[in-house]
């Protein structure tokens, strides 16, 4: 028979016939699931669609699994522990087998024949949200630097100017910070023995702030410790002298602050409480003793001034 008679002869075999068809993998290739979705052989069909007739493959698969993930074991002969590969898996059972089918396709090496007719993977669910305990990073509060001067009324022991210079720290939009005050008073005087004494004060109080907005002013509260010093001297005695003394006490202010920039006018009331106040006394010849006056315990002050931001 010639060559041209035998090239037509497979030529009619393969128009009745048809074109070759896959074959399935080969019967080394065990396929099981443990589960019934995929089930072994839907495994199998999607499989055969992705391989070529393969040659004789020595090992086992084993498909296991729930309904979130699978687990592929790759039971290779004279190995004592499988190969597995995990993946995470939707609900459905075909796209499931078709997942599982890929993994051993791709591990077997052989790159698929066709693509396949729908997706193979599903797409990632996002996983629930959850909320975190962390709180939220907040950021320092601004805070500016005032330097104040303003002028007073004091009540304690007879109604006396006086003048006040203050120096603050505190943040613009409310909160808490510090200051620290100087007050100086004029002198006040008392009518004893033959004379006249006279006394007056000079103070520094270091104080914590709390400052709230309410409106276009600032409402402050501040108070702290208090230390003065008492400068005392007389008049119209035998014998004047002066004298100092160191005193301490504590003090409280209720402040009402206009907000602007740079200047802050204010108006402010204190209260102030000395514990142990220092006395006046007169020495004398007379068998009586010395006499004495003891200064006020507390003390009123109102205060009116401006306050300039510094830069």
């Amino acid at each position: 028979m010639s060559a041209a008679s035998v090239a037509l002869l497979w030529s009619l075999a393969v128009v009745v016939a048809g074109p070759p068809r896959l074959q399935p993998p080969s019967p080394a290739l065990s396929i099981v699931s443990d589960s019934s979705c995929p089930e072994a052989d839907s495994v199998r069909a999607a499989l055969l669609r992705l391989l070529p007739a393969p040659g004789r493959v020595l090992v086992a698969i084993r498909v296991r699994g729930d309904a979130a993930a699978l687990s592929i074991d790759f039971n290779w002969p004279g190995q004592s522990q499988p190969d597995t590969r995990e993946l995470s898996v939707g609900t459905d059972c075909q796209i499931r087998a078709e997942q599982v089918a890929l993994i051993v396709a791709a591990w077997l090496g052989d790159p698929p024949v066709e693509r396949l007719a729908g997706p193979v993977f599903e797409a990632v669910r996002s996983p629930p949200e959850i909320l975190s305990s962390v709180p939220p990073v907040r950021l320092p509060p601004r805070r500016q630097t005032t330097l104040g001067v303003g002028v007073l009324a004091s009540a304690g022991g007879g109604w006396a100017s006086g003048l006040r210079v203050d120096l603050a720290r505190t943040p613009i939009e409310g909160g808490f910070g510090w200051g620290a005050s100087v007050v100086a008073t004029t002198p006040r005087q008392v009518t004893l023995d033959a004379g006249v004494s006279r006394w007056s004060v000079i103070s520094v109080a270091p104080v914590l702030k709390a400052r709230r907005p309410v409106g276009w002013v600032d409402l402050e509260l501040d108070g702290g410790p208090l230390v003065g010093l008492a400068i005392g001297w007389g008049a119209g005695y035998d014998v004047n002298r002066s004298d100092t003394a160191v005193v301490w006490g504590l003090c409280g202010d209720l402040r009402l602050l206009a907000r602007g920039r740079p200047f802050q006018p204010w108006i402010d009331l204190r209260g102030v409480a000395w514990p142990y106040p220092p006395r006046l006394r007169t020495d004398t010849t007379s068998d009586t003793g010395p006499s004495l006056a003891r200064l006020p315990s507390a003390d009123i002050q109102i205060a009116i001034g401006m306050n300039v931001i510094i830069p």
